[in-house]
């Protein structure tokens, strides 16, 4: 039914903290999948946001990736200093990148391959309910708008007319 993703992604980034064998979880998020200006950070102790492009140019591949932590952007390296492994996998929508998850351990796992499948997975997840949530905002605004036209028609229609054949009569 939509929501605010400042309410619901805290959520989701504890949840999948608490269900997997990840350190750190982190959701990146654009505020416009197409040219975003800022980026918001639900999950891990990340101090601040950063910047759009440097998360595009970093995690701008199709597919999970591992990340030395150092070469994630700042302020995700400050954060995921003390781990020994990083993840990042885009959240895609069937039109756009809405975001990335970006995990972290403290240990190296023993087998990549099902940690990345894992990511895969839990991103492919997200991406939906984040989309869900953009466009139920959307036909929200796009009911509103219609409501707002009816209005408009039925005043110009309704009463305008009214006022003009009363001057007339007048």
């Amino acid at each position: 039914g939509g929501g605010d993703p400042a309410e619901v992604l805290p959520g989701v980034a504890a949840t999948a903290l608490e269900a997997s064998r990840f350190d750190r979880v982190v959701l990146l998020v654009p505020d416009d999948p197409h040219e975003p200006a800022a980026v918001a950070v639900y999950g891990g102790t990340v101090e601040g946001a950063p910047d759009p492009r440097a998360v595009a140019a970093a995690f701008g591949s199709a597919a999970a990736g591992t990340f030395p932590v150092a070469s994630m952007p700042p302020p995700l390296d400050a954060d995921l200093r003390a781990c020994a492994w990083g993840a990042a996998v885009p959240l895609r929508s069937a039109d756009a990148v809405e975001g990335w998850l970006v995990v972290a351990m403290d240990e190296r796992p023993v087998s990549i391959f099902h940690e990345v499948r894992l990511l895969d997975a839990l991103a492919g997840q997200v991406a939906l309910g984040l989309r869900n949530m953009r466009l139920a905002t959307r036909v929200g605004e796009l009911a509103a708008e219609g409501e707002r036209t009816r209005i408009a028609r039925e005043i110009h229609d309704g009463i305008a007319q009214m006022i003009y054949m009363l001057s007339l009569s007048l």
